[in-house]
């Protein structure tokens, strides 16, 4: 979003970490630290970092924790792919939040965010931490306006009201 803005107005992307390389390409997964080639190690715009799935027979699951002040929802998306993204996602079920991520909300102090995670090998392995979350896939936005009704009314106490 604030690329796009960049982008609009003339002006470089360029964030907190500096010049942010966009892609549309699939991204690699390699079979080890070593397969990864050097110049992706070499290059500044991205980001390697080890492939920790969660997944079962069905497929592969990212797991999206929403919150707002008191109000909240947690669920795990299915993806055909390992990269689980909106345009591969098939299903959708309700999970528990687990409590290092409720500490790690603490810790950082959000009042309003989305994280996104999974639970490798009984391990909480959390991916981002997002002040600004997006809409759910086209395919669940009708399954979760009421789920979006009632997160919006953490406004309420966080307001005070």
């Amino acid at each position: 979003m604030v690329g796009q803005r960049a982008q609009r107005a003339g002006r470089a992307e360029v964030g907190p970490h500096g010049q942010v390389v966009w892609t549309d390409q699939v991204y690699p997964i390699f079979a080890s630290p070593r397969a990864v080639p050097d110049a992706m190690w070499n290059n500044p715009g991205l980001v390697v970092e080890r492939f920790l799935p969660e997944q079962d027979e069905r497929g592969y699951w990212m797991r999206v924790w929403i919150f707002f002040g008191d109000r909240e929802r947690c669920g795990r998306y299915l993806g055909n792919h390992p990269i689980v993204k909106s345009g591969n996602i098939f299903a959708r079920e309700s999970a528990p939040v687990p409590p290092e991520l409720r500490a790690e909300r603490a810790r950082l102090g959000f009042d309003f965010g989305k994280f996104d995670f999974v639970v490798h090998d009984g391990q909480v392995v959390l991916f981002d931490a997002n002040r600004t979350p997006g809409q759910p896939p086209a395919a669940m936005r009708a399954e979760l306006t009421a789920a979006n009704a009632e997160l919006a009314r953490g406004i309420e106490p966080w307001l005070g009201a």
